[in-house]
């Protein structure tokens, strides 16, 4: 299943599961010296923010209605977090649900402090912007000096915007060293928008991770963690307009400027 990603635990274990929607989940997921250093560079990121040094890779605050501190990357940080990024890898992860393209990712580092509150709950499944100049790069990061990737809003006269939809999500857990039940900090998985019906939480254990289509139907929300931060690495894979519309025609979130 994982055979050729460089840093793969033998003793990986992926687990489906079908409720509320359909997700995966594995643990151990890298050999120790990988975890190790992703999560080394994790925390210099972290360290970054708190010396305010501002032309380095850090984490910005957070907005009025989410309490979680984001650091974006593009191709130049995610080279960072080697092997969340390796061809291979997206490859594995685009053939967990055949749709996503490995070659069209955004990721970014999440942060959240103590003492935070719940997220909105929301599926994912929505439009994404991309800009050509760079459609020879693999893999290829939004470019956002040039187009918003939320909008498809050109930031330049050279931009040439091209939109995608975010078809997979996939969330990696580290350096959440102690984490315990109760403290808070799961991802919670709802069968509704509402947060009613069946709902399932994965927890935040280190070297550990969560993947799911997204879809009309992939509601999910971070959950309060009165107990301890809680660290993650996020990344979406994306395909084209047509392709995903043939599989889901309706329930997508498309966004465009006016």
């Amino acid at each position: 299943m994982t055979a050729g990603i460089p840093g793969i635990s033998p003793q990986a274990l992926w687990v489906r599961h079908r409720e509320p929607f359909h997700h995966i989940r594995a643990e151990d997921v890298f050999e120790p010296d990988t975890y190790n250093r992703l999560t080394a560079e994790f925390q210099e990121v972290l360290k970054n923010t708190r010396d305010g040094r501002t032309q380095a890779l850090v984490f910005r605050p957070p907005s009025n209605n989410y309490d979680a501190m984001i650091c974006g990357l593009d191709a130049r940080g995610a080279a960072r977090f080697y092997p969340l990024f390796e061809q291979s890898w997206l490859e594995h992860l685009a053939s967990l649900d055949g749709l996503g393209d490995p070659r069209v990712v955004d990721a970014a580092l999440h942060h959240v402090p103590r003492g935070s509150r719940s997220g909105y709950i929301h599926t994912d499944f929505c439009s994404a912007w991309f800009d050509r100049s760079n459609e020879n790069d693999t893999p290829r990061f939004p470019v956002r000096t040039l187009t918003d990737y939320f909008s498809g809003f050109p930031r330049s006269p050279e931009a040439r915007p091209v939109e995608y939809i975010r078809v997979l999500t996939m969330i990696y857990y580290l350096a959440n060293d102690g984490w315990k039940n109760g403290d808070g900090g799961e991802t919670g998985l709802f069968s509704s928008v509402s947060g009613k019906g069946q709902r399932a939480l994965c927890p935040p254990k280190n070297n550990s991770l969560l993947v799911f289509e997204c879809s009309p139907h992939s509601f999910h929300a971070l959950q309060g963690n009165a107990g301890r931060d809680r660290n993650s690495v996020i990344l979406w894979l994306h395909s084209e307009v047509a392709r995903v519309q043939e599989r889901w025609p309706v329930g997508m979130k498309r966004r465009k400027y006016l």
